[in-house]
């Protein structure tokens, strides 16, 4: 018997350097609906819809690692020295 078309797809079996977006919600330590707010807002990472032959949407949404890690770099922040007068001391 063949495979429902939407059957899960776990990370073995994805191409190499690629995610599957509930691999990545796990990851982040975040939900899938979290992901898919950020797609919608356009601030989280770039994600491919792959298309199959005769469907009209996969349902398969994917995230490629390198750009993954590329959106986190951009997120990262310097801390900022607060000034004296914030601590307390005169200046």
């Amino acid at each position: 018997m063949n495979a429902p078309a939407t059957a899960p797809v776990s990370e073995t079996d994805l191409l190499p350097g690629y995610i599957s977006r509930e691999a990545l919600a796990r990851k982040l330590g975040i939900s899938v609906r979290t992901l898919d707010r950020w797609h919608t807002q356009r601030s989280g990472p770039p994600r491919i819809s792959p298309i199959r032959p005769g469907a009209s949407r996969s349902g398969l949404i994917l995230y490629k690692v390198s750009e993954v890690e590329r959106w986190l770099d951009s997120l990262a922040t310097t801390p900022v020295r607060p000034s004296r007068r914030r601590l307390g001391r005169a200046a």
